[in-house]
């Protein structure tokens, strides 16, 4: 739970960056009521998907809680504030998540090996959240909201994405978490 609090609230800070953006401000409001449960559901989904090579059920749970946790980044341009929308959706937060929930996971007294592994789920989660956001951009929203800031805060320059991409960035997702399973074992104890 805490875990899950600390993801949130970081990418919702990290939706601050936006407010340095030179660049024209573009909003995201791609939900309705009817698809919400679509957009959390999925989510939640790809991203508890995506850590399934790490066989570890709570890993599994929480890798999908965080994947619909990015999305908390939309509330400052569902406010209407003159900012651009999504840069949590950007590969700078996966080093600022990483190192949130690794501090995080050591002050709640996790071993040096879970709070590793906790904390290499925000790429998990964000590679599988971007995989989503692509197939619901295509199968949903009619083709909006492919497109990402993905190299926030540098550049909120959106970059599109093919229909057929999402199988790319969720076989990416796959690969991070099955790879966890060999690289922390070695240099962690439980």
């Amino acid at each position: 739970m805490v875990l899950g609090v600390v993801y949130c609230a970081t990418s919702f800070a990290y939706s601050f960056v936006a407010f340095v953006s030179r660049e024209p401000v573009i909003h995201f409001h791609e939900y309705s009521s009817s698809s919400l449960m679509l957009e959390i559901g999925g989510h939640i989904g790809f991203g508890m998907i995506a850590a399934f090579p790490l066989l570890d059920m709570e890993l599994i749970l929480l890798s999908g809680i965080l994947a619909i946790l990015i999305d908390v980044d939309h509330v400052l341009t569902a406010l209407n504030l003159a900012t651009n929308g999504r840069p949590s959706h950007s590969f700078m937060f996966i080093p600022i998540a990483f190192l949130m929930l690794v501090c995080v996971g050591r002050k709640i007294r996790l071993t040096n090996r879970r709070s590793v592994e906790v904390a290499a789920l925000a790429g998990v989660a964000f590679l599988a959240h971007i995989a989503y956001d692509i197939f619901a951009a295509y199968v949903i929203f009619a083709g909006r909201g492919a497109s990402f800031p993905l190299f926030a805060p540098f550049s909120f320059t959106l970059i599109s994405f093919p229909y057929w991409a999402w199988v790319v960035f969720e076989a990416a997702a796959l690969a991070v978490a099955g790879a966890m399973r060999f690289i922390i074992p070695p240099f962690s104890s439980r």
